[in-house]
């Protein structure tokens, strides 16, 4: 993903690609980033982020990515004619800059994968990517190879 970072054209593009690969957001929830939601948090910053259905959930932020997102008055994706552009630019830009066959929501996966990687938590994944249900998230997270090679390991009896 650090090849579609180099390919983005601009800091809108940048911003997408981050949002995606490094927070998990949908394409509808980047066109709807705006600098009113970015809060100081226990620890830092977090974003406020407006979720499928309404709903809305809290993720912890870098203080980089929150320069970025403050930079803009409001949203960080304006409409031609007010509010946020439509999800499906976001979709448009971000192709362009991956593989064939990629796509917005495979920096989704990628962001599941990884983080449950990190921490072996699916709950939490699970919640900083927005779902209701954990099962919904396990589609989502590849295992690690390593993973199930240290699971036989354990159970062996020599």
């Amino acid at each position: 993903m650090t090849a579609a970072l180099g390919m983005a054209e601009d800091l809108g593009e940048t911003i997408m690609v981050r949002a995606a690969a490094e927070y998990g957001l949908r394409r509808g929830e980047i066109a709807r980033l705006s600098s009113n939601d970015v809060i100081d948090d226990a620890g830092g910053r977090a974003l406020i982020v407006h979720g499928k259905g309404g709903k809305t959930r809290t993720l912890p932020i870098s203080d980089d990515f929150a320069a970025l997102v403050l930079a803009h008055d409001g949203y960080v994706f304006p409409g031609r004619f007010g509010g946020h552009v439509e999800e499906s630019y976001v979709g448009t830009r971000l192709s362009r800059l991956l593989p064939d066959g990629f796509g917005a929501h495979t920096l989704r996966h990628r962001f599941a994968t990884r983080t449950y990687e990190s921490t072996r938590d699916i709950l939490m994944v699970s919640r900083a990517l927005g779902h209701e249900s954990v099962a919904t998230t396990q589609r989502y997270v590849a295992l690690p190879a390593d993973m199930l090679r240290d699971m036989v390991e354990t159970a062996r009896l020599a």
